[in-house]
């Protein structure tokens, strides 16, 4: 567990699958994202069973003031790169703690896994993930070919893409 101000990060664990769920059924969150479909309990359950207990996804939930903030998820897209996203407790967003959550989990990350580029995108109409993203030393760039052979491709039109190079 890593502690800054007041936020701290932990790994996810079984008893945050319904905060989870809930969370991505936001439906703020859900016009944020790539799949804009919400999510049944049982389909929820089944994801999270073959993604997050058997490590294909890293993901750290926030916590602030004792309570369930937000969480980051990383990807491995290839080689040592990882693709990073965010998703906030509704009660939360706007009070300038997404930032503190994604530094957070980052620097867990980074000391746990051997990565050195983080990558993440998101809708250009989500101008605040963007902005929480380049606050956190990400930089806009273009996906490389590379990359975009091995993620989900973007339509530059419509999307914002940042990398964070990581050194160790």
């Amino acid at each position: 567990m890593r502690k800054s101000k007041e936020v701290t990060v932990r790994i996810v664990n079984e008893f945050d699958i319904k905060d989870l769920w809930i969370w991505w059924n936001d439906p703020h969150n859900l016009k944020m994202m790539y799949n804009n479909e919400p999510s049944n309990w049982e389909n929820h359950c089944r994801w999270f069973r073959n993604t997050i207990l058997t490590k294909k996804r890293i993901q750290y939930i926030g916590i602030y003031n004792g309570q369930k903030i937000g969480a980051v998820w990383f990807d491995h897209v290839v080689d040592n790169v990882y693709e990073v996203g965010i998703t906030m407790n509704k009660l939360f967003r706007g009070k300038r703690l997404a930032g503190e959550v994604l530094q957070q989990s980052i620097h867990v990350f980074c000391n746990n896994y051997k990565t050195s580029l983080l990558v993440a995108s998101g809708k250009k109409i989500n101008i605040p993930c963007n902005k929480t993203f380049l606050s956190c030393g990400f930089i806009n760039a273009i996906p490389s070919e590379k990359i975009n052979n091995n993620r989900q491709k973007l339509d530059m039109k419509y999307y914002w893409y940042v990398e964070y190079k990581v050194n160790h």
